[in-house]
């Protein structure tokens, strides 16, 4: 048991007040201390997700009042991950922090190494700095400032600094303290675009929150449904669910930039079939950075708050009942209507509503505010129903009212009430003088017809190279009235289609593989120097010279190309050894110490690998040992 224990300051990670309790002790070595406080000397230092933590808080001062929970919510990262972990996962993570758990806590939050680097340094504000010297005497980490993706203090809106402290320390057991040494204020190198600092600010401001407003954590399920609702309000998602995933890539690429994406690690190739992106809002079979889906949810038009407090699905149209456009029934213009139907126009690229009333009447539109105004506008009546029609031929033939007046009446259009009148075969019922007043008399539409052909003949005569568009052009009104009264005489007097002969250039084949050659080879070298390491494939290779289509489907015909890839392509097993050679170098650079595990995960290859394969990891594990002892002799 300690005698005593620093008080943690705002947002501090616990790994600095352990750190600064260190400094604090009359402790002979950093086990000592570690022997203190946990009862344990293997306990790693970890700066994000401790563990051992009942061990430390029962080791505390007699009237101490910190608690586990106390120190994980406001002094941990797990915050920052547990709302977007399902919650009995969260729960093993929690209660792994809380014991002596001797694995990796990061491999059960679910987030893969390397999908965001963790910086190699601890990170501080210098103003942070300042005032905590100010107030304090001693400046702090903060767990805000230590997040992968977060550059500025949103306190200050400053960008951050390196200090001269590693994260992961000399000393694995031992916490190092900040000071005014190893954080000394300088020029910051990087430099980043109004509008790149401005979304930093806004995620970092976001990620504060998140911190400091602990949410229950939610299956991916939730997170699918809410991410799909507001798509589907963006137009960006069919009413099914279906995501346009292409438009979806486009405007968020264009909403962030290149510069801001890169910078957070989070960036997507506008041709890349399978990306974080298009995996986060479909169903969720592994877990997301708390960061992208942040980045997701701003992209989204909310924060936080808002995204956490409305649990609402989309409703683009807004709640109903909504209003009905009967104008033959006693509830014309009042929010009767109670059934909604949600449909996506490709045509359009908009939603349509459809609206039915119990009354039959049934409309639909893409319009939002229409079916909460007194207008019909922009909008298209699918049906009137029974109670129209047995009105319209109540007027029509009981109360022998025209067509003008019984549109009136009905609130509708007089041609519309022609046309339903002839459908329901009232026409000849009613009086054929008022038919006639409607519709022009056959005298005078035989008359219009022979005046209007005789004026298209004069114009294709004077007009004898004009096409049948130009010739719509010069008299508009002539061409539509005869598209709309006499179209098979207008088809057969105008002017026809002049076939275009297709310029069918031969492809000098033999040329086109010399040059497709020399792009080969350079694709080649840089897919081979690609960090990560990626495969090469003719797909791969295509894809680098943007000659996807042609490589795949013509390769055949490009024969010192295809006898060049033949050499190179690798298989699956070739490449899963170059990854591993890869993998053992990175371990290798960043002074881990190199096991199999290590080296599968860091590879991205399957847990259960073939035999020969493991058997290959272990004899490249054991050349790379022998390699470095046989370095350490010479020196």
């Amino acid at each position: 048991m300690v005698s005593f224990f620093p008080a943690p300051y705002p947002d501090e990670l616990l790994y600095s007040t352990l750190a600064r309790y260190y400094l604090r002790s009359v402790n002979a070595s950093p086990k000592a201390a570690l022997d203190d406080l946990f009862g344990s000397k293997t306990v790693i230092a970890t700066y994000d997700l401790p563990s051992h933590l009942e061990g430390l808080v029962s080791n505390l001062p007699p009237l101490s009042t910190h608690t586990v929970e106390g120190f994980i919510e406001r002094h941990t990262l797990l915050p920052l991950y547990a709302p977007f972990l399902p919650p009995e996962r969260a729960l093993l993570v929690l209660n792994s922090m809380r014991s002596h758990f001797k694995g990796d806590i990061h491999n059960r939050v679910g987030i893969m190494a390397g999908v965001m680097p963790i910086y190699r340094y601890f990170r501080f504000c210098s103003v942070c700095l300042q005032e905590e010297v100010r107030k304090y005497g001693e400046p702090y980490w903060h767990r805000l400032h230590q997040i992968p993706g977060i550059y500025v203090c949103p306190d200050h809106r400053v960008l951050l600094q390196n200090s001269t402290v590693k994260i992961k320390g000399e000393n694995r057991h031992e916490f190092y303290a900040a000071d005014e040494s190893n954080c000394l204020s300088k020029p910051v190198a990087v430099s980043y675009s109004n509008d790149t600092f401005n979304k930093l600010l806004l995620l970092a401001q976001d990620v504060e929150l998140l911190l400091n407003a602990p949410l229950e954590s939610r299956i991916g399920e939730w997170y699918r449904k809410k991410y799909q609702s507001s798509l589907i309000d963006r137009g960006l998602a069919a009413p099914s669910g279906r995501v346009f995933q292409f438009e979806l890539l486009r405007e968020f690429n264009e909403f962030y930039g290149t510069e801001f994406l890169t910078a957070v690690h989070s960036n997507i190739e506008s041709d890349e079939m399978s990306n974080w992106l298009s995996g986060i809002v479909r169903k969720h079979r592994k877990t997301f950075h708390p960061i992208r889906h942040l980045l997701l949810i701003r992209f989204l038009g909310q924060d936080v708050n808002s995204f956490f407090s409305n649990d609402q699905s989309s409703k683009p149209f807004g709640i109903g009942p909504w209003v009905c456009f009967n104008g033959s029934s006693n509830h014309y213009l009042e929010r009767t209507v109670k059934s909604l139907t949600i449909s996506y126009s490709s045509d359009a690229k908009k939603m349509i509503g459809t609206f039915s009333c119990q009354c039959g009447f049934i409309y639909s539109t893409s319009d939002p505010s229409v079916p909460h105004s007194n207008k019909l506008s922009f909008g298209k009546i699918k049906s009137f129903g029974k109670i129209w029609e047995r009105k319209l031929t109540e007027l029509l033939i009981k109360e022998k009212n025209s067509f003008r007046k019984t549109a009136k009446s009905l609130k509708v259009d007089t041609n519309t009430v022609i046309n339903h009148a002839k459908r329901l075969n009232l026409v000849s019922l009613t009086k054929k003088d008022d038919f006639e007043k409607n519709n022009h008399s056959a005298s005078n539409l035989a008359y219009k017809r022979a005046v209007n052909r005789n004026a298209w003949k004069t114009l294709t005569k004077d007009n004898p190279c004009s096409s049948k568009t130009e010739l719509r052009k010069a008299l508009p009104a002539l061409y539509i009235w005869l598209y709309r009264n006499d179209r098979k005489w207008l088809d057969k007097n105008s002017p026809k289609k002049k076939r275009i002969n297709p310029n069918n250039k031969r492809v000098d084949w033999l040329k086109r593989d010399k040059e497709v050659l020399l792009l080969t080879q350079k694709a080649v070298k840089t897919i081979f120097e690609k960090d990560p390491p990626v495969r090469v494939t003719i797909s791969s290779v295509g894809k680098t010279i943007g000659l996807r289509a042609l490589m795949e489907k013509h390769i055949k015909r490009l024969p010192e190309t295809a006898a060049f890839l033949d050499g190179q392509v690798e298989t699956v097993e070739a490449f899963q050894i170059r990854r591993v050679l890869w993998a053992v170098t990175k371990l290798e650079s960043s002074g881990e110490y190199i096991v199999p595990w290590k080296v599968i995960r860091l590879a991205g290859l399957k847990i259960k690998t073939s035999e020969r394969l493991y058997t290959r990891i272990e004899q490249v594990i054991k050349e790379a040992t022998l390699k470095k002892l046989h370095g350490r002799k010479l020196g």
